[in-house]
């Protein structure tokens, strides 16, 4: 950290990083509505908020293991 703090690419790094998590995130929520559809927006908009926020935390848990974490 102190390193690329004084080299001066530590805006780079974290634009690097929050590139890779958005795109691994389109990837994850995509890959949880194949798996687990979510329910009929007009139909029933709280049951599909709820199950929208559940994927976006799943996404979120798993982009922060593999990327953040590490």
């Amino acid at each position: 950290y102190q390193m690329m703090l004084l080299q001066d690419t530590i805006g780079e790094h974290l634009l690097e990083v929050d590139k890779a998590a958005r795109e691994r995130e389109e990837v994850i929520l995509k890959q949880l509505e194949e798996k687990e559809p979510l329910p009929d927006k007009e139909k029933d908009q709280i049951a599909w908020v709820r199950a929208a926020n559940q994927h976006k935390a799943i996404a979120e848990e798993i982009i922060l293991n593999e990327l953040i974490y590490v």
